[in-house]
């Protein structure tokens, strides 16, 4: 009987392990989706020559609206203007 409760626990600790994994890769996906928006916004903010914040909320506005989480992304763009 120990040995069909510690099948069982097995069974579910990988169970619970395989849902993790594939929520860390699910994870990871959006993280790297994330930095390459974030890389192509740069991009274009270079090509436009767009170096303030306010001209950056304009730009991302009108171009990246439906695309992508405009909040996170001004202000993670406005975090790497201050760090420059």
């Amino acid at each position: 009987m120990s040995d069909f409760v510690e099948d069982l626990t097995i069974q579910s600790l990988q169970r619970k392990l395989k849902t993790a994994m594939e929520i860390a890769d699910s994870a990871t996906i959006i993280v790297l989706e994330r930095e390459k928006q974030i890389i192509e916004l740069e991009q274009q903010l270079k090509t436009a020559k767009i170096d303030t914040v306010n001209d950056a909320t304009e730009y991302i506005r009108l171009n990246f609206h439906r695309t992508c989480d405009f909040e996170g992304l001004l202000e993670e763009y406005a975090n790497n203007l201050e760090g420059k």
